[in-house]
């Protein structure tokens, strides 16, 4: 997905949707649709079935019927990438499926992402009503059925028709048991589904508090000021960087490291304003962490042979330097 997005392009050899897709958050999705033309895009989310999205991809399957299905697709959208909430309505003898936005941005960029959306539950939908599967096909194993069924069935009766930007489904299918339903093991992954979204908010929380450092125009906020900023306790904030192997302290100290990389590149500013800009009292605390950091002072610091980014590679690297030497 990553190659799609650099190179700019739909490849020309096939993807090779056996293989289980990366995560790709959804700002990494946006730019996806933005570097492609919209049927490209609509082509990628199409080419990745409930199949590739591991535990949330076999909730959605062996699920019991399609009310359970679109509820677990709800419960667990990040992982099955999705960026909009489905809802169901009554309308005569269908069920009509409308999608409203999670995530805000500009009108163009809404509507890009509500067609791959589309794209992408048309194929949902296929995987899960694919006929020619009888139950007495199923092995011991739900997972390894899942990977040998054929989920590109067109021939459903009655059919899933796609309405402008709403999909319609006869009610007929809401009432008939999915083909691999198996609530017990349902339940169980979304048991997996669940650890996962908890790990997921966790590394989102340490990505922001990355961003709002970033962002700092002045000096940098204590513990205390970030944790009322996104609404915690101290104890809750600290608990939750735990979490992650991190602490306030740590994530600071590499985005003033990453900072002070960018000022030294740019050239402009003397190493008292950089100190100033990053929030230490004396230019002498700085070139202390500078060295810390690289085992380099800022003067005698060149980026374009620094291959580490973090102050943790630079600190293994000029170790492993002295061991060398």
């Amino acid at each position: 997905m990553r190659e799609v997005i650099v190179a700019g392009k739909w490849p020309e050899v096939p993807i090779d949707t056996g293989r289980s897709p990366d995560s790709v958050s959804l700002r990494e999705q946006v730019q996806l649709v933005q570097c492609l033309e919209i049927e490209e895009a609509e082509a990628v989310a199409e080419s990745f079935g409930l199949n590739d999205f591991g535990a949330a991809g076999a909730a959605v399957l062996t699920s019991r019927d399609l009310h359970s299905a679109i509820e677990v697709m709800n419960a667990f959208a990040p992982l099955l990438n999705l960026r909009h909430e489905i809802k169901l309505s009554d309308c005569d003898n269908d069920f009509v499926i409308s999608f409203h936005p999670q995530v805000k941005g500009p009108p163009v960029i809404q509507d890009s992402l509500l067609l791959v959306d589309l794209a992408k539950m048309l194929r949902f939908l296929r995987d899960l009503t694919a006929t020619g599967h009888s139950r007495s096909q199923r092995g011991s194993s739900a997972m390894h059925d899942l990977h040998r069924q054929p989920v590109c069935s067109r021939g459903i009766d009655p059919p899933i028709s796609r309405c402008g930007e709403q999909i319609r489904i006869p009610k007929v299918l809401f009432a008939q048991r999915l083909q691999l339903a198996a609530p017990g093991r349902s339940i169980a992954y979304q048991r997996d589904c669940r650890r996962m979204m908890r790990e997921l908010s966790e590394r989102a929380l340490c990505e922001t508090v990355r961003r709002m450092l970033l962002q700092c125009t002045d000096a940098s906020p204590s513990v205390v000021q970030m944790a009322s900023k996104l609404g915690m306790s101290i104890r809750t904030f600290r608990r939750r960087l735990a979490s992650q192997h991190t602490t306030f302290l740590q994530i600071l100290d590499e985005v003033r490291f990453q900072l002070a990389v960018r000022y030294l590149e740019d050239r402009q500013l003397t190493t008292e304003l950089i100190a100033q800009k990053l929030g230490y009292s004396e230019s002498a605390n700085f070139r202390a962490a500078f060295r810390r950091w690289t085992g380099s002072s800022p003067r005698h610091f060149d980026a374009r042979s620094a291959a580490p980014a973090t102050p943790l590679e630079w600190q293994s690297a000029a170790h492993e330097q002295q061991v060398v030497a």
